[in-house]
């Protein structure tokens, strides 16, 4: 119906102005450090110039393998391309939804922050809806699971100040 595809496009929009910055780090700063294969990455080799809004929804469904490999600022560029995923109702028939909370629980491997608008994006196009359906669900094992990862980050998010200001990954 018209009133979802507009919704659809104002989230997309949302997601794109507040993830602007979310650029690929390049193919050398793609894979984490302790990962030894670039070909864990290589869905993403050669495409920096390709904006997270147009890579391939089946690419990313199918390979979210690939997510473990991903240093933090190969993250911050996939994440909103889940997300865009959820927004646009793209089934999860291989797990990327948990995997991306675990990231955002864990902040990566330790370095990638979001902007307070940024993490107010995820809250509404991410976080509460997979919240929401967890709870439709009868087999607790898949919805809370959902459930107690958006929990989890809320909490992490009440308790410490590690949203950054422009949203990104911390430099050391």
């Amino acid at each position: 119906m018209k009133p979802d595809i507009d919704i659809a496009d104002r989230a997309e929009s949302s997601l794109r102005n507040v993830f602007s910055n979310a650029i690929h780090p390049g193919d050398e700063r793609l894979l984490r450090e302790g990962a030894v294969d670039l070909m864990d990455v290589e869905m993403f080799l050669g495409k920096s110039h390709v904006p997270w809004w147009e890579l391939d929804p089946a690419e990313l469904n199918l390979g979210r393998a690939c997510l473990s490999a991903l240093s933090d600022s190969g993250l911050y560029y996939v994440i909103p391309a889940y997300v865009l995923m959820s927004v646009r109702k793209i089934p999860d028939d291989f797990g990327w939804s948990e995997s991306v909370l675990i990231l955002i629980r864990d902040k990566g491997r330790g370095q990638l922050t979001f902007s307070k608008a940024q993490f107010d994006v995820l809250e509404d196009l991410f976080f509460a809806p997979l919240e929401a359906r967890s709870l439709e669900f009868d087999s607790a094992i898949f919805g809370m699971s959902h459930y107690t990862l958006v929990n989890q980050i809320r909490a992490n998010k009440n308790r410490e100040s590690g949203i950054g200001e422009s949203g990104s990954v911390i430099k050391s």
